[in-house]
């Protein structure tokens, strides 16, 4: 049951998480859409904290049954919210003007290295994501012995760090890869950080750190695609985006769970920290090479 449940839980998070992508561009004008990006970080990080932290609670004093049937209620009123909302006409029609005429999404992809490399860097991430998904419980649990209060107060940390993350956010307009694959390099060096600490208080604070940058690395990687897809393809590269991202989340998670049962936590913690590190600078290498090519082929077209 629980396997059948997530997997239904995966495949509907597959279908909105696209669409609510998709809609943002038709209903935000294009000079706010960083802002906007920077503002949904913030409302993943009040759902951290107030979700996360009192579900932690609810769940430490009234158990779990209750949790999960206050957690069910809160998705159909989400429903009923959002069935309400209104996309304008000429929006739909501009997205459906070029339909018939959309083509393969894989070939759009493999048409621009910008796409390509973002298309990387989404195996890359959710591939890492997934071993800090399954440890924050672990070192809630087996580490400060904190039990599921634990697991709500690493989980509300990352969400303080979300909301922070719009301070910088909602003020950033030029170079966003360059700022996103940045942030990348420190989120890893913090999770390294973080497997060697034994102080809960300290980690608390790293949790906030990594969330903050989580959070601006997801507006950067957001606004980018935004920007660059047109909006009669946004629907089926989000789409794709999304089915890459919950499959390399799925399968880290489960490798995860295998290693700790044959390596320390700490140690898969630290390799994660260190995947993060390597992964950010192998994609920021390779998208200051692009930029340079780039300049250098403009230069050369300048003067022919």
């Amino acid at each position: 049951m629980i396997y059948v449940g997530t997997f239904i839980l995966g495949a509907g998070e597959a279908i909105y998480a696209p669409a609510r992508k998709s809609i943002i561009p038709t209903i935000v004008s294009q000079h706010n859409l960083v802002k906007v990006n920077s503002l949904e970080q913030v409302m993943i990080g009040i759902i951290l904290i107030g979700g996360s932290l009192s579900g932690g609670v609810a769940s430490y004093y009234l158990g779990p049954n209750i949790t999960f049937g206050a957690n069910a209620v809160s998705f159909l009123l989400a429903a009923l919210i959002l069935s309400r909302l209104k996309v304008r006409k000429e929006s739909v029609n501009e997205i459906n003007s070029d339909s018939t005429q959309q083509g393969n999404t894989i070939a759009f992809l493999f048409s621009s290295s910008l796409l390509m490399l973002l298309l990387a860097s989404e195996f890359l991430i959710p591939l890492l994501n997934g071993i800090d998904n399954v440890l924050i419980s672990v070192h809630a649990v087996e580490e400060f012995q904190f039990g599921d209060l634990g697991v709500g107060l690493f989980y509300g940390s990352l969400g303080m760090g979300l909301m922070l993350s719009f301070i910088v956010g909602e003020r950033l307009r030029n170079h966003l890869l360059i700022i996103g694959f940045s942030v990348l390099i420190f989120e890893g060096l913090f999770l390294i950080i973080l497997s060697q600490l034994h102080s809960i208080s300290i980690a608390v604070l790293v949790y906030i750190i990594i969330g903050f940058c989580a959070g601006v690395g997801g507006t950067c990687f957001d606004s980018t695609l935004m920007r660059i897809v047109p909006k009669n393809k946004q629907g089926s590269v989000f789409g794709l985006f999304a089915t890459i991202s919950n499959s390399m989340i799925g399968i880290s998670m489960f490798g995860a769970g295998i290693a700790l049962e044959y390596a320390d936590n700490r140690w898969l913690g630290m390799l994660g920290g260190v995947g993060f590190m390597i992964s950010g600078a192998l994609l920021l290498s390779v998208y200051l090479s692009l930029k340079n090519n780039k300049g250098k082929m403009t230069l050369m077209e300048d003067q022919r």
